[in-house]
């Protein structure tokens, strides 16, 4: 296909429908409800019994989508499907997130759908331990969920099977058609903006399995990849090539969580998917090549990076609860969360993750979306909301103080300089604000927030580990000692020579063959200015190396 001719969906994805039907499922899941005790209940009744006083803003747009979708187009094969299960309403599916659908009947199914929903809340611990082992807990409890379903509805390979999810759901999509004992009954997997695995993983199929029947299994695995997306390209990909399609979603480039939402890969009005493109955007190339690094990690450095990683996505994304009241945790559903030496590890290893933002390609993305955000800034300055501003630009701050104390120089210097250029703008920008006690309000309750966190774990772990591994070690005394043993021959050097000296007045006549060798020898024999610099220099540099150690360690 050329590359200026708009790609096509194969028939072997099941045809429009079956794509479609795939989508709205996947955005289904984001409801994060369905009621108990309602098998073989059609969408339009699922719907209506849902609980909308408890939703979040997120889920009650996916509940609006689903309900606008099913009046608008009863005749549709989503609006006809008939509810199965729903993982969370059953005992032994921890983390699996998922539900199950079909056309037919309990007893002849027709098409059986099984849906994946994306990450969530206490989910983004998992997605870390994916991209560094052969299986993670909630795979494997998604893929029991998904043995259930076939089991249940005793299904045979007369029946349609499709396997679907998007984002943590597309990954578990494809895990299913790869681990399952039902794997043969699958005919298509669907992912939707799904990671790939880790190089572990994807040897332990191919030993399992062997090549051929491996790669039978990903040929019937195919991607819908939004075109600015950041999460499809992470881990190694086990859909072929030819297999994945990239989506319009019309999002501006600064807009990183639109990057990945499936509702800007699809037309709910009209009822389909949005264009297919050929053209892959900054941050989806930007990811893949920062995943690229992240894979060519040994396998404990590469568990430790992504599992800091993802707790931090945990920290600044995930919703957990304590004393009744909603708060951000890095902690999983099991309470797994990384340890302060993953931590460290992930800023000993960042200057080499980030490699490709100080390429000439990832600064030209790095100006662009920073424009981006400076154009939001100031259209939210215009319309008065300082506050919101303030606590983002906190977030800015903080982010940018964080990046000295892990990436070359010559790289800090990038990023102060962009941060300059930013707060320059910023700064002409504030001139036209309205109200600014709201904005550092903002500002100072985000920084502080911010550097509370960054002192308390990852500065004073820093520091506690530095006290105890010593990985800051320069033999400063050593240089001392030989600065001193150089002015100690130095000394030798010039005794010598006052005893040469005093050759000649002692020395006779009979001598004098004795004298020219003495006068040779005293032409050599000297005190040394250069010994003596050099022994200065050297006693310098243990200075200097001293001071820098302190100066570095006073960071922590």
């Amino acid at each position: 296909m050329a590359d200026n001719q708009t790609p096509q969906l194969p028939p072997e994805m099941g045809g429009e429908e079956q794509v479609n039907t795939s989508m709205l499922l996947d955005t289904f899941m984001y409801i994060n409800q369905c009621p108990d005790d309602m098998q073989g209940a059609k969408m339009d009744q699922v719907l209506a019994a849902m609980d909308t006083s408890t939703m979040t803003n997120e889920e009650r747009d996916a509940y609006d989508l689903m309900c606008d979708y099913v009046e608008d187009h009863p005749n549709s094969q989503f609006a006809n499907l008939h509810l199965n299960t729903y993982s969370n309403n059953l005992e032994g599916y921890n983390g699996a997130y998922a539900a199950s659908f079909y056309t037919g009947t309990p007893d002849d199914p027709g098409s059986v759908y099984v849906s994946y929903r994306g990450t969530g809340d206490g989910r983004w611990y998992d997605n870390g331990e994916g991209l560094a082992n052969t299986s993670t807990p909630y795979q494997r409890s998604g893929c029991d969920y998904f043995d259930s379903v076939m089991e249940g509805l005793h299904v045979d390979s007369n029946d349609n099977v499709v396997v679907t999810g998007h984002s943590k759901g597309g990954n578990m999509a494809q895990y299913a058609l790869l681990a399952s004992n039902y794997s043969y009954l699958v005919d298509t997997c669907i992912s939707v903006d799904g990671q790939g695995f880790s190089p572990e993983a994807i040897a332990y199929f191919k030993e399992l399995y062997g090549e051929e029947e491996f790669n039978a299994r990903c040929d019937r695995m195919y991607s819908l990849r939004g075109d600015n997306d950041f999460v499809n390209v992470l881990g190694i990909p086990v859909i072929p090539e030819d297999h994945r399609y990239f989506v319009e979603t019309h999002t501006a480039l600064e807009d990183v969580p639109g990057a990945h939402e499936i509702t800007n890969m699809f037309d709910y009005e009209n009822g389909h998917l949005n264009e297919l493109t050929n053209d892959r955007r900054e941050m989806s190339i930007f990811s893949e090549a920062v995943s690229e690094n992240i894979m060519k990690l040994p396998q404990e450095d590469r568990e430790a990076v992504c599992h800091a990683v993802m707790s931090l996505c945990e920290l600044g994304m995930g919703r957990g609860e304590k004393d009744g009241e909603k708060i951000n945790l890095p902690t999983g559903l099991n309470g797994e969360t990384a340890s302060w030496d993953e931590y460290v590890i992930l800023f000993k290893d960042l200057h080499y993750l980030t490699e490709e933002a100080f390429t000439w390609n990832g600064q030209k993305l790095i100006v662009k979306d920073v424009h981006g955000v400076l154009r939001k800034l100031e259209e939210d300055l215009r319309d008065g909301r300082g506050g919101c501003v303030g606590a983002l630009l906190g977030e800015v701050i903080v982010l940018v103080a964080t990046v000295p104390v892990t990436i070359f120089v010559d790289k800090v210097l990038f990023v102060i300089n962009l941060a300059s250029l930013a707060f320059d703008i910023g700064w002409h920008i504030g001139e036209i604000l309205v109200d600014f006690t709201t904005f550092c309000a903002g500002l100072l309750e985000r920084l502080g927030e911010g550097f509370r966190y960054l002192f308390d774990g990852a500065y004073r772990a820093a520091q506690n580990y530095c006290a105890s591994h010593n990985i800051i070690r320069a033999h400063t005394q050593d240089l001392r000692n030989l600065a001193e043993r150089i002015r100690s021959c130095n000394s030798r050097l010039s005794r010598l020579d006052d005893r040469l000296d005093n050759l000649y007045w002692t020395a006779h006549l009979r001598d004098l063959r004795a004298l020219l060798y003495a006068t040779s020898a005293d032409m050599r024999i000297a005190y040394s200015h250069r010994l003596n610099n050099c022994a200065t220099f050297l006693d310098d540099t243990a200075g200097r190396l001293e001071a820098a150690e302190a100066t570095v360690l006073s960071l922590f």
